[in-house]
């Protein structure tokens, strides 16, 4: 099983998007079957990829595995320092707001600044405050796991702390799932791993984190004092299929989102995060591009209402699965090569992070396999963090790190 356990999450975690939108159909809100095709193809193609990156294992046992250099130590040194003064800046303006200017910020606001209300040079430094946040909050998470592996407990705690503080300030869920995500993968790369102790530890664990997710959501007298724990598991399925039900929106035929179904059909979609950053550079230095990105993932920023009860999404965080930019740009081709990459990749990964102690595939199974989980949700091609991290390792991961016996 040593190197299978993050594709068995994976196809759990899928599996359990399918029941979900298949008992989800209420209101004629639902996902088509065209969706639900999508889906299961890149599940089969994802265990086929899987399974022959097994057979195919003995071609990259002669691989030496690479460590984090002098410069990649100080390199995750100084994502820490400005992962804290990210929070710190962001921490300031809400207080700022509230104290000067009795404005309470949403949780919208505390992530997208107003010209009106911040001018547009802060507005544009706090964007890349947000942005560089997000670069080294990925090699944070690489620094907590590979920390942890090394049986190094200072800089865990450090940051397990930055994460509480970063969810608990700004009543957000995300940190607290990923640091959950994180002592996961800690747990599946660990040598003393084994099934019935992820389950103690899951039992263990598990009130003490629904508590701190309760918290950071603001609901927890709620919860308690009113015993909406069935609601919230309701909610929760509901939640669940919101991302298929979109993306069946984006797909299928007869349905468009806001009238941008013709127009994103291109391949330049698939790179619709970059492309969208190369706009705000543009647009921070006064010269109004409006390119294909940017209004797509502009777009996916505006509440959509469908269904014949009028139920109204945000599609914030691009809400609607991995699998629509390389649909909506490949075809069907596009999510079978996608499910393919991603078994091969993140099993053979997740085998050279155990059993070779490789820093460079830690890292890279680290966010693969994030992104690949995440999935239902999330889809990296959108994001500009995703971009800014590939450029960043395009140009410096041959220096960041070197193999062992260098």
């Amino acid at each position: 099983m040593r190197g299978f356990y993050s594709c068995l999450s994976i196809l759990i975690v899928w599996t359990i998007l399918i029941a979900a939108t298949v008992f989800n159909q209420g209101d004629l809100v639902f996902a088509g079957l065209k969706t639900e095709l999508i889906i299961i193809y890149f599940i089969v193609t994802f265990i086929c990829g899987s399974l022959l990156s097994e057979r195919l294992s003995e071609c990259t046992e002669q691989i030496n595995p690479q460590v984090l250099s002098k410069l990649g130590k100080r390199v995750i040194i100084i994502a820490l320092f400005v992962y804290f003064f990210a929070i710190m800046i962001l921490l300031a303006r809400v207080q700022f707001y509230a104290l000067y200017l009795d404005i309470h910020l949403s949780r919208v606001q505390i992530y997208s600044p107003d010209k009106n209300l911040d001018g547009p040079l802060f507005s544009v430094l706090y964007v890349a405050v947000l942005y560089l946040k997000g670069v080294v909050a990925v090699f944070v998470y690489f620094a907590f796991v590979k920390y942890l592996l090394d049986g190094e407990k200072i800089v865990p705690v450090i940051i397990s702390v930055f994460i509480a503080a970063d969810a608990l300030i700004f009543n957000a869920r995300g940190p607290i799932i990923e640091l959950v995500f994180l002592l996961f993968v800690f747990s599946i790369l660990n040598s003393n791993f084994s099934p019935q102790k992820l389950l103690g530890l899951f039992v263990f664990t598990c009130p003490i984190l629904i508590i701190f997710y309760l918290l950071a959501d603001g609901r927890v007298s709620d919860a308690v004092t009113n015993g909406r724990g069935y609601i919230m598991i309701k909610d929760l399925a509901h939640y669940i299929s919101v991302g298929p039900i979109l993306l069946s929106y984006a797909v299928d035929f007869g349905h468009n989102f806001n009238g941008l179904s013709e127009k994103v059909e291109n391949l330049s979609i698939i790179l619709s995060g970059y492309d969208y950053f190369n706009s705000l550079l543009l647009r921070a230095a006064g010269v109004p591009a409006q390119t294909l990105g940017y209004d797509w993932i502009k777009m996916l920023n505006a509440p959509l209402v469908i269904g014949q009860a009028q139920h109204q999404f945000m599609v914030q965080t691009t809400f609607y699965t991995l699998l629509a930019e390389p649909y909506l740009a490949f075809g069907i081709g596009g999510v079978i090569c996608l499910g393919f990459i991603l078994g091969a990749s993140l099993r053979t990964l997740e085998y050279r992070s155990f059993f070779k102690r490789c820093d460079f595939s830690l890292f890279w199974f680290i966010y693969l396999f994030k992104i690949a989980l995440f999935g239902i949700f999330v889809s990296p091609f959108t994001s500009v963090i995703f971009w800014l991290v590939m450029i960043f390792l395009l140009f410096f991961s041959q220096f960041i790190f070197v193999k062992r016996d260098a």
